[in-house]
């Protein structure tokens, strides 16, 4: 199982694309943790009715302040931050703990 770590501000339309191809082409089981910047465009309801992990914030934070929350509510030993506009391909994940295992950096 894998981490994905995404921060979010609106973006509902953007938010359902990432996610359909998210679940599309992740090849391993994942909790996908939403940190959620004081969104008021339904974007953290989305999430969570996919059971994402969200962690709703009253204000808009900086990028490393909401991936550091992300990490400390990850459950998993391999932590992926990906921004809510990437359309990722398929088995995304595979390749690139592939890669970092054959380079010895898990």
């Amino acid at each position: 199982m894998i981490s994905v770590i995404t921060a979010i501000h609106n973006g509902l339309s953007i938010n359902k694309v990432f996610y359909s191809f998210l679940k599309k082409y992740t090849g391993n089981n994942f909790e996908l943790i939403i940190i959620d910047n004081a969104s008021d465009d339904g974007s953290a309801e989305f999430f969570e009715q996919q059971g994402a992990k969200v962690i709703r914030n009253s204000k808009n934070y900086s990028y490393p302040v909401s991936q550091n929350m992300g990490i400390k509510a990850a459950s998993t030993e391999h932590l992926f931050f990906l921004n809510n506009d990437i359309i990722v391909s398929p088995q995304w994940d595979i390749h690139l703990l592939n890669t970092a295992a054959a380079n010895n950096l898990q």
